[in-house]
């Protein structure tokens, strides 16, 4: 359970950094392994993580800036998003934002 759990936070780590990254914008494109890199995770976590977040429409993929460039989607926005309107309360993608800063 507690991989599970360290998987969860490393998702919303990274899709929270491409939110700051951004300012949440549709149109700018961000490398994401750098991203991934600054919130601590590994070239293999970064990897998983990154696939993950495209394949749940959370992140685009943007062919014109190499294999890690991606773009912020309005599902992302709204996944981030929520997981502040009540931080005890953990999302369909994320746990409480609390439990995951204790």
């Amino acid at each position: 359970m507690e991989n599970i759990f360290q998987n969860r936070i490393n998702r919303f780590n990274l899709l929270l950094a491409v939110y700051n990254a951004t300012d949440a914008s549709y149109e700018q494109a961000v490398n994401v392994y750098t991203l991934a890199t600054n919130v601590g995770l590994s070239g293999a976590q970064c990897r998983r993580v990154f696939a993950y977040l495209l394949e749940e429409g959370l992140l685009r993929a943007n062919e014109n800036g190499g294999e890690f460039f991606a773009n912020f989607t309005h599902k992302g926005t709204k996944a981030v998003e929520e997981v502040f309107i009540d931080q005890y309360q953990a999302t369909y993608y994320f746990p409480a934002y609390r439990e995951m800063r204790s």
